[in-house]
């Protein structure tokens, strides 16, 4: 905590980063046709329209937002052959399954690999989740890289899905991180690993977000999204209303001491991002019924001595 004042002096300067993020479903075969409902926030935790890439076309396919809305970007890839297998896992269903039981399968490609290139993206920082794992047998493995990650490239994955519909990092998904430039394009590339690679699809998160939602018991999920994994996050609240949305800290009617005061409990207000780059803390209930709580999500680098993304101040009123 001697460090607080100047991680304080950093978020004043920090500026949020604008959204751009999607979830994209590929192929469309078999038990896993059709794509997840938007309620349906997979690993990355992030609902939103899901888009399909499917058919024996190279593209561009044209994507729409987590809100359905059209953008300028678009996605392309070097194999379209029709090379798509569904197998109907008995540990997959529902949303689950539309999106894992089908895939784009590498194993019949003569390179081995497929490369699924988004352009038109905005420059700025992404999180990445791509989904390979192969529904038809633990064997099989991929390997996935995404083109000047900070992340390990190539990461594997593949195995046995550990329980029912259960997303875990290195089985069914690989996560990384990477900064685009001005014109830059994306690029998402999933190998064979071992028998034949699998890519089901992936979503690209652009913004870390903080949420509070209520379960009808009346419980608190206080959920942190869109981060990088092993990184830092730090919730500010205040039930003073003050000046919000434009008090002193970040929009909050809030003191350094109080906010450091408030860091030094811990989780929910300080703690380690995920390998996924979340975090999730449920409070038990009983609540303050009717009062509005006022809060800042911030991230920090692993070290908790830089600033790396800050939400938007929010005011929650409690169920």
């Amino acid at each position: 905590m001697n460090t607080m004042s100047r991680v304080f002096f950093l978020l004043l300067l920090a500026v949020p980063a604008a959204a751009q993020s999607f979830n994209v479903d590929v192929a469309n075969a078999g038990v896993g046709a059709g794509t997840p409902a938007p309620v349906y926030g997979a690993a990355a935790a992030q609902p939103g329209v899901w888009n399909m890439v499917s058919g024996a076309s190279l593209g561009p396919f044209p994507l729409v937002d987590l809100a359905g809305a059209p953008t300028g970007v678009t996605c392309v890839r070097d194999d379209a052959l029709g090379n798509y297998f569904s197998y109907n896992n008995s540990l997959t269903t529902g949303h689950f399954q539309w999106l894992m039981d089908d895939a784009h399968n590498t194993g019949v490609i003569a390179s081995g690999a497929v490369n699924y290139t988004l352009n038109g993206l905005a420059a700025g920082r992404y999180i990445v989740h791509t989904y390979a794992w192969s529904p038809l047998s633990a064997a099989q493995s991929s390997a996935v890289s995404v083109a000047g990650s900070t992340s390990p490239n190539p990461q594997f994955v593949g195995g046995a899905l550990p329980a029912l519909n259960t997303f875990a990092l290195g089985t069914t998904h690989a996560v990384h991180v990477v900064v685009i430039a001005p014109g830059q394009p994306l690029v998402i590339t999933c190998a064979t690993g071992a028998v034949a690679g699998t890519l089901n699809g992936f979503q690209i998160s652009s913004s870390y977000q903080l949420a509070l939602t209520q379960s009808g018991t009346g419980a608190l999920t206080i959920r942190c999204t869109g981060g990088a994994p092993g990184g830092v996050y730090a919730t500010l609240a205040t039930f003073f209303q003050g000046s919000y949305p434009n008090g002193p800290l970040f929009g909050l009617d809030l003191t350094v001491a109080d906010a450091v005061l408030l860091l030094s409990y811990g989780p929910p207000f300080l703690g380690l991002l995920d390998g996924d780059g979340l975090a999730t803390t449920i409070l038990p209930p009983p609540m303050p019924t009717g009062a509005t709580i006022y809060a800042v999500g911030v991230e920090l680098d692993p070290a908790g001595s830089t600033i790396v993304s800050v939400t938007a101040p929010f005011a929650y009123v409690f169920l």
